[in-house]
């Protein structure tokens, strides 16, 4: 096990010796689990925990995520000691440096965004069947841009797919909602209709 996931309410997280201990309420007996044996904690809701349990945690180069689904905002991250961690900060520093590692990363992350929002608006188009041709021609530019990032040839270029990206799902995005919401595209701070709220 190498992700731990809380999810139930009102749960109480304990560390005795090396094991940490899962109090569920209303269900017995305690979950138990070798601290060795989890890299990372992910809490999505309401638990009982102290500072002494986040402490040991640190100690045994556990990572907690705390989740709050109605605010990111108010999401809190603790990590492991990394004291020995030199030979990956080491790795990291020369990705960072290195304008080829740079784009190759951004590649992915720039095609993983386009076809996440390909296939939200292939979604939509099972229950939208009247805006095919928006949905379909934005689905079409999606595909298109996502089969050039990995010939992109620096930042420049794969930010000029990234935007073209998005302003042809924001296109296909906007016809699916009835003209009175009056959204024409993503806009914020502040959101400046009823959509861009919500979003």
């Amino acid at each position: 096990m190498e992700t731990l996931y809380i999810d139930r309410k009102h749960s109480k997280l304990e560390v005795s010796g090396a094991r940490l201990l899962v109090h569920i309420a209303q269900q017995r007996p305690v979950f138990s689990v070798p601290l060795d044996q989890v890299q990372r904690i992910v809490v999505s809701t309401g638990v009982e925990l102290s500072s002494t349990v986040i402490s040991k945690l640190t100690q045994h180069g556990v990572t907690l995520i705390c989740l709050n689904p109605r605010n990111i905002d108010g999401c809190a991250v603790t990590t492991g000691l990394l004291h020995n961690d030199a030979n990956r900060r080491l790795r990291q520093y020369r990705i960072v440096s290195s304008e080829q590692s740079q784009l190759y990363y951004a590649q992915g992350l720039v095609a993983a965004k386009l076809t996440g929002q390909r296939a939200q608006l292939n979604k939509a188009l099972i229950v939208r069947p009247d805006r095919r041709r928006q949905l379909t021609g934005a689905m079409n530019t999606l595909g298109e841009m996502t089969r050039r990032c990995p010939d992109s040839e620096n930042l420049e270029a794969l930010n000029g797919l990234e935007g073209a990206g998005a302003a042809a799902y924001f296109g296909a995005y906007c016809s699916l909602f009835a003209p009175r919401l009056e959204f024409t595209g993503r806009n914020r701070r502040p959101p400046r209709d009823p959509v861009n709220v919500i979003l």
